[in-house]
């Protein structure tokens, strides 16, 4: 489907943009006037079929090195987009949820993961 494979591209442009600048990257010496050390940075220069993007993001790179990604769908695509390393938490109605079987970095951004389940 057309929105999934945006989605993928998304998903590439985002954790690209992440990565943007290396965890060490910021060095804030106000003494020799720097900031940030300009090997440490790295432009993107993305061109797919949905988005053009050369970053680099203009802010540090989170601590848990990307955003947290969130897939909330039922369909077939939408869970196969779940379950590679694109999302770190799925959403999806009732019982098929229980049924996932993603990956899941969400517990590197947060001491404690909680799932709740309903029918």
């Amino acid at each position: 489907m057309h929105r999934y494979a945006r989605a993928r591209e998304f998903h590439e442009v985002v954790t690209g943009l992440s990565d943007s600048w290396d965890h060490d990257a910021f060095v804030r010496d106000v003494a020799a006037g720097v900031d940030f050390d300009p090997d440490k940075l790295h432009v993107l220069g993305h061109e797919g079929p949905f988005l053009s993007v050369r970053g680099p993001l203009n802010i540090a790179r989170p601590v848990q090195g990307w955003p947290v990604i969130v897939q909330t769908g039922a369909s077939e695509p939408g869970r196969q987009l779940a379950a590679g390393d694109r999302a770190d938490q799925w959403n999806s109605p009732g019982r098929q949820f229980r049924n996932a079987h993603g990956k899941h970095r969400l517990a590197t951004a947060a001491e404690t993961t909680k799932f709740a389940f309903s029918d």
